[in-house]
């Protein structure tokens, strides 16, 4: 297996193919993605007539009221159909329902009949997914719209499939977000890591955020976008290091590890607290009823560097001073939400400390990155068995080209 293959595979939770190998849908020229877990070729096609009718559960929620709109303007803008949407049974059937048979949770059964398409879920997300798959399925032929005979069983290998949005270098329109936001959903990812930086408009301190920098409502639509979409908006706003995009400005010149870099805040400092709790506070209002915050804190090279943290490093290590900083933060802010950070592989037992006991907060939540880790997934394991949650992230270096090689 291709090492790539596969760790994309983990992030979408798809049924994971040799990139050589032919699926069986591939036999019949449709190409799914994720690939659903089990596939059933044979017995009757499923001829869509223009005048298909939708057909949804009579207690349907609102949420797959949503998604039968959803499919019913990809059959009318893709192939041209008229569908309708009803609570009953016409000639020409797509049953969307969440009653009868027992899928798996966020999964879904698909199968055909000459007039009939039937996809039933245990919950609103696996309804939705179903009907994502279904749109990737119609063929059109000899001025026929059909779904070839199938059966397909469904589910996610990983609850959560996250994908890392990174605009810190360019500011994208509202419109492009939302679009991406749907892209996304097509492929049945699940939660968007939004790293925005200066690409909020802060109220608390405005000249952080960039020009054209989205306003807290206009972040707060976005949300609810992607929540309709069955899309978790998580915000990521860096902590520790990499924060070049407010220790720039020179009314927080005093907050720096290194006096003549913008690149990393001293942990020692309570300014550093004060400013970033403003901005996490921020961030959390900006995205309303989501489960995270993502507070970074990677690539922190000039920790220990100050004379003060110099000092402190001697007692606790430069491990210490990471743990300081990532529980002082996780103290405020896991009130409301779960805290991610980029986890760094510098010691979460703390056994080498030079101060017996200094135990991580096991509240955080780590996005543990491949490039940082041994062939056996050292840090991984050693997190999970001390109790952390754990996120794996597959990096794509060579995709940012205003970067140099790395």
């Amino acid at each position: 297996m291709n090492r790539k293959v596969f760790l994309i595979g983990i992030a979408i939770g798809s049924k994971l193919l040799n990139i050589c190998e032919a699926s069986e849908l591939s036999s019949l020229g449709l190409h799914v993605i994720p690939y659903p877990q089990k596939v059933e070729l044979g017995g009757d096609d499923f001829i869509i007539e223009s005048s298909v009718n939708i057909v949804l559960d009579d207690n349907a929620s609102q949420t797959d009221q949503r998604t039968a709109d959803r499919l019913k303007n990809e059959l009318k803008e893709k192939w041209g159909l008229n569908p309708t949407i009803s609570n009953a049974s016409g000639n020409c059937n797509i049953i969307l329902s969440r009653k009868g048979e027992s899928a798996k949770e966020q999964g879904y059964h698909l199968g055909t009949e000459k007039n009939t398409l039937t996809i039933t879920a245990i919950d609103e997300d696996g309804l939705f997914y179903g009907v994502q798959t279904l749109i990737q399925i119609v063929k059109q032929s000899r001025g026929q719209t059909y779904v070839p005979g199938m059966k397909i069983e469904d589910w996610p290998d990983v609850k959560v499939r996250a994908v890392h949005y990174d605009t810190k270098h360019h500011q994208d329109k509202a419109s492009y977000v939302k679009q991406f936001i749907s892209d996304l959903a097509k492929y049945k990812i699940n939660m968007l890591v939004w790293e925005w930086e200066d690409k909020l408009a802060y109220k608390s301190h405005p000249e952080i955020g960039a020009p054209g920098a989205f306003t807290i409502e206009e972040m707060q639509e976005f949300t609810r976008y992607a929540k309709e979409y069955h899309i978790e908006l998580t915000p990521l706003v860096q902590g520790l290091g990499h924060v070049s995009f407010i220790l720039k400005w020179p009314q927080y010149r005093e907050l720096r590890e290194v006096e003549d870099s913008d690149w990393e805040f001293c942990p020692l400092e309570e300014g550093t607290y004060d400013l970033l709790f403003d901005l996490w506070d921020e961030a959390i209002e900006a995205t309303p009823g989501s489960e995270y915050i993502h507070i970074g804190s990677d690539e922190t090279f000039e920790l220990g560097v100050c004379d003060k943290c110099r000092a402190k490093a001697k007692e606790i290590g430069n491990s210490g001073l990471y743990h300081l900083f990532a529980g002082k933060a996780a103290d405020h802010l896991k009130k409301s939400r779960k805290v991610m950070l980029w986890e760094r592989p510098m010691g979460w037992e703390m056994s080498h400390s030079p101060i017996k006991g200094m135990k991580p907060d096991n509240d955080l939540v780590l996005t543990e990155s491949y490039h940082y880790n041994t062939a056996d997934f050292q840090y991984v394991k050693e997190a999970k068995e001390l109790g952390f949650e754990v996120y794996v992230y597959d990096p794509n270096p060579g995709l940012e080209p205003l970067f140099l090689p790395y």
